[in-house]
């Protein structure tokens, strides 16, 4: 099991994991559940999207303009329709932020 770590000079600054944005996609999108090591933001520019909580335990429609933000650690899933935009960034603090851990994003330690 390979774990990569990312180590700054300002540990309390929050650093960007990871960004990227969909932009009228031909097809609906769903991601397995999965989660992060720190924050995820996503925002729906325009369209409708649904995220889906830890086990089902609640599934909340979100629309254009809308911000969802899951917290660390806490396990969902996102859906998305076609012609959906949204845009999505994690970020992490501390000493050490984990990249990468068991050769996958957001793996269970």
């Amino acid at each position: 099991m390979s774990t990569f770590f990312t180590q700054g000079r300002h540990l309390g600054f929050p650093r960007l994991t990871h960004f990227a944005c969909y932009k009228s996609a031909p097809s609906p999108m769903r991601t397995p559940p999965h989660f992060h090591f720190g924050y995820e933001f996503i925002y729906v520019e325009k369209g409708n999207a649904q995220a889906i909580l830890a086990d089902g335990a609640a599934t909340v429609a979100v629309r254009a303009r809308d911000l969802v933000v899951f917290a660390p650690r806490y396990e969902h899933q996102f859906t998305r329709q076609a012609q959906n935009a949204h845009y999505w960034l994690g970020i992490q603090t501390g000493e050490r932020v984990v990249e990468v851990e068991g050769g996958s994003a957001g793996a269970v330690p």
